[in-house]
């Protein structure tokens, strides 16, 4: 029965990292399409792309394209449903093991971002329409 017990116990140990895995992937999309991509100050691709990000640390993920500002997303880790599994018995060694890996964590599949142009047409024509009637009533 002891035997058993511990089989039980080394075999359920480190579901997460069974089930998840360290890594995680994540599709990088952006409105407009095109923008090149930056994880962690490493130049990455451009959107729409998918990477695999390493669970057990949050990333910084920016996005650039000329005539846009830099769009930057933190990217943080939330503890996975999985992680439940660490109540069940031999679940603190599950614990330990999961947490050396970061497989107990996860993040969202994708991440929509979208890139603001750097000046606001509509703004820049309502401006200059000002400056003309402010010129012609003078």
């Amino acid at each position: 029965m002891i035997v058993i017990a511990l089989l039980s116990v080394i075999l359920l140990s480190s579901c997460a990292s069974i089930i998840n895995g360290p890594d995680q992937r994540v599709t990088i999309l952006s409105q407009p399409a095109g923008a090149d991509i930056t994880i962690n100050g490493q130049e990455a691709g451009k959107t729409p792309a998918t990477f695999m990000l390493v669970r057990s640390k949050n990333h910084e993920v920016s996005l650039s394209r000329e005539g846009y500002h830099i769009e930057t997303v933190n990217v943080k880790r939330s503890l996975s449903p999985v992680a439940v599994l660490y109540f069940l018995p031999g679940g603190f060694v599950s614990f330990g093991i999961d947490a050396a890996s970061g497989a107990q964590y996860a993040f969202p599949d994708r991440l929509d971002v979208l890139l603001k142009p750097l000046f606001d047409p509509q703004k820049v024509i309502s401006a200059h329409l000002d400056l003309l009637k402010s010129l012609h009533a003078s």
